[in-house]
């Protein structure tokens, strides 16, 4: 079963949509299979991976308010991996799911048929902590704290360092950095002074 790994962080320009769209190429050039999924109304992520969010026909917001199947909005990208894209449509999509049912749950529900086929599911979130960032931590197995984007860049150039290291929390798992204790289970940590 692939691995669902949330890219969040509630203040914008700090490298989440840059983080996703080279970790999915990086994946992808290890021969993992990869699915990425622009959970962010602005749609970067989607026109990062050369895929234009204006001639989108169906996007996320189909996925989570129209339930429709991922396998039917998925757009197989340039680099090599697929695409659940996203544009200004989703914006609305938060204000549909408030009268909803475990809304929570509608990614987590979306990814269940096709975790199988993928190796990894990335999700690249807005800058909030919204009803959509919150199906994207639902559906999580993992997640980075974007503290850590550089240093995810330099795990990813010298994988045979093991930069980039799973740590274990009593509820999940969390994506930290070992180059420095800066990154501990998704919060940070004071540096030791020498």
């Amino acid at each position: 079963m692939g691995k669902v790994i949330s890219v969040t962080n509630q203040k914008g320009g700090v490298g989440k949509t840059t983080t996703s769209v080279n970790l999915a190429a990086s994946l992808v050039a290890t021969k993992r299979s990869v699915l990425m999924i622009d959970l962010d109304p602005q749609g970067n992520a989607t026109m990062g991976s050369g895929i234009n969010k204006h001639e989108l026909q169906t996007s996320v917001y189909d996925v989570l308010v129209e339930q429709t199947p991922v396998d039917e909005v998925a757009i197989t990208t340039e680099p090599g991996y697929d695409l659940v894209g996203a544009n200004a449509d989703l914006t609305a999509a938060e204000v549909e799911l408030l009268d909803e049912e475990d809304r929570e749950q509608r990614m987590k529900r979306a990814l269940a048929p096709v975790r199988e086929k993928y190796d990894y599911v990335l999700i690249d979130c807005p800058p909030s902590l919204n009803m959509l960032t919150v199906n994207a931590l639902v559906a999580s197995s993992n997640w980075p704290s974007s503290r850590c984007v550089g240093v995810i860049s330099v795990g990813l150039a010298r994988p045979s360092r093991g930069l980039v290291r799973p740590a274990t929390s009593p509820r999940r798992n969390w994506i930290c950095c070992r180059v420095s204790d800066s990154c501990v289970r998704g919060t940070s940590r004071p540096r030791r002074r020498a």
